[in-house]
């Protein structure tokens, strides 16, 4: 039932001091202004879609692998580093919607996250083989410096808890809660964190961004779930993140069937399988009070036999 949780859970901001992270901190996109940031939410569309343009011209054949080191040399990239200087004079509140900033914040982390992975030298073989990649890595918006872990779990997640831990993101009082939007679990199958296994890159607008969640869930779950007559087999992301999903197991699973694409095989194999599903094995009430309590992101323990897939965390590069 228990997979092992990312490594980079338990590096992260629980074991950075103040001192550490503002001494390693690395803020991509300071510098001198060059462009007009003109409104916050145009120009994280076309931040994205620069970088989208950068990977374009080095990517696999199926879209799933990139060459970094070129990345780090195509023509766009300048482009790219030039418009994310231009952060430092975006006012985020004169963001109106909350899908304006649910966008804007779903871009900057997958392009901050190929970003940073692009300045690195020599390139890692994973994410997390770079020390706090998600602590350190940062960009100055407005008055803010944000990291990774800041849009994430932050802001996306709606001031949510790390799965390595059980506080808030930000701790009570801390002004930048005022950025956290109200939580919509499909994020996760839009954020990009440079992993193999990671969902791919998509460009975010207020217009297209049910019709995009809609899709990225669909396609992530009907890709990574299996279903058999007495089991399902989930990515991990369903395991550390399950929290954000439901209550209960039972819970989750039916809220995974309800993003799986209409027609589905799997959707149906898995709403029987619940339908079916028996009564909790002895050891589930033990298992929710003690990892339930020790890490309540998990998911609980149900009637339902559920595996996880491993996590791919090597760099999703194409040498």
């Amino acid at each position: 039932m228990l997979a092992a949780l990312p490594p980079c859970t338990f590096v992260a901001r629980r074991h950075l001091t103040r001192r550490t992270a503002a001494a390693a901190m690395r803020v991509l996109n300071s510098g001198p202004v060059e462009l007009d940031a003109g409104n916050a939410l145009q120009l994280s569309q076309h931040l994205q879609s620069l970088i989208l343009a950068v990977k374009s011209d080095c990517m696999s054949e199926d879209g799933s692998r990139v060459d970094y080191a070129h990345a780090a040399s195509s023509p766009t990239f300048a482009d790219f580093s030039a418009g994310c200087r231009s952060l430092q004079t975006v006012e985020v509140e004169q963001l109106g919607s909350e899908a304006e900033r649910r966008c804007f914040f779903i871009n900057l982390y997958n392009a901050l996250t190929v970003y940073g992975l692009c300045t690195l030298s020599p390139l890692p073989s994973s994410p997390q083989a770079v020390r706090d990649f998600w602590d350190t890595t940062a960009l100055q918006i407005g008055r803010w410096c944000l990291t990774l872990n800041d849009l994430e779990h932050g802001i996306l997640r709606g001031n949510g808890a790390h799965p390595a831990g059980r506080a808030p993101h930000w701790p009570p009082g801390d002004e930048r809660v005022s950025l956290s939007l109200p939580l919509e679990p499909r994020i996760h199958f839009a954020l990009n964190c440079g992993a193999r296994s990671c969902p791919p890159i998509r460009v975010f607008t207020p217009a297209n961004l049910e019709v995009g969640l809609a899709a990225a869930a669909a396609g992530f779950l009907e890709r990574e779930t299996e279903v058999t007559a007495d089991s399902v087999t989930l990515s991990s992301l369903m395991l550390w993140y399950a929290a954000d999903f439901g209550d209960t197991q039972e819970a989750v699973l039916a809220r995974i069937a309800g993003y799986m694409p209409e027609g589905s095989s799997k959707r149906t194999a898995l709403l029987r399988l619940l339908q079916t599903a028996g009564q909790l094995p002895p050891a589930a009430a033990l298992y929710n009070a003690t990892a339930g309590r020790l890490l309540p992101t998990l998911m609980k323990w149900g009637a339902v036999h559920v595996r996880f897939a491993p996590y791919d965390w090597s760099l999703n590069n194409a040498t």
